[in-house]
């Protein structure tokens, strides 16, 4: 056994958890002190080319490396159990966003939102939307990942708000 090779290796994997464990607390920091952001894309009627709603899609305000892409902070959320928490606070700002624009006399278009099956599991979640008074089809949740049957029973409950509900499996590959 070469043990400068062993040495080497194992100073690869401390030094991967080392960083693991930065980003973990720094994304926790991160929820702390709100740093996430909902970003909205427009949504575009392929027929009229007429706005249809936006795309809210979480954003990262971070102090020291700017705006970050959930590129950079999912895989981490997900790993440590935080995903819908921040699911919950992106769907709370996007929320308040459509408010204050219903306040400013205009008509927000339909909004939607990726989301976690992490999310449906959580009875506040629904309650949430439930809580915002939404007309039937103001919100698409989208959701990433396939529900399991612990998260199923807040589809129809949702459905029942008038929740449109996607599945978003862009660049996901193949469903088997």
């Amino acid at each position: 056994v070469d043990e400068t090779r062993v040495g080497r290796t194992l100073g690869k994997i401390r030094e991967q958890a080392v960083l693991r464990r930065r980003r973990g607390d720094d994304l926790l920091r991160g929820l702390e002190h709100d740093e996430f952001t909902p970003w909205y894309q427009p949504q575009f009627d392929a027929r009229t080319g007429d706005l249809a709603g936006v795309e809210a899609v979480a954003r990262w305000r971070h102090p020291e490396r700017g705006l970050l892409p959930p590129s950079e902070f999912l895989e981490t959320a997900e790993e440590l159990g935080v995903l819908a928490d921040l699911d919950r606070r992106i769907l709370a700002r996007a929320l308040a966003d459509r408010a204050s624009d219903v306040m400013a006399g205009g008509t927000p278009p339909r909004i939607s939102i990726n989301l976690s099956a992490q999310s449906l599991r959580e009875a506040r979640f629904a309650d949430q939307i439930s809580a915002a008074g939404l007309p039937r089809g103001a919100l698409a949740l989208e959701i990433v990942d396939a529900p399991d049957e612990a998260a199923r029973w807040s589809l129809d409950l949702l459905e029942d708000l008038g929740v449109e509900l996607e599945i978003d499996d862009f660049g996901a590959g193949p469903v088997s």
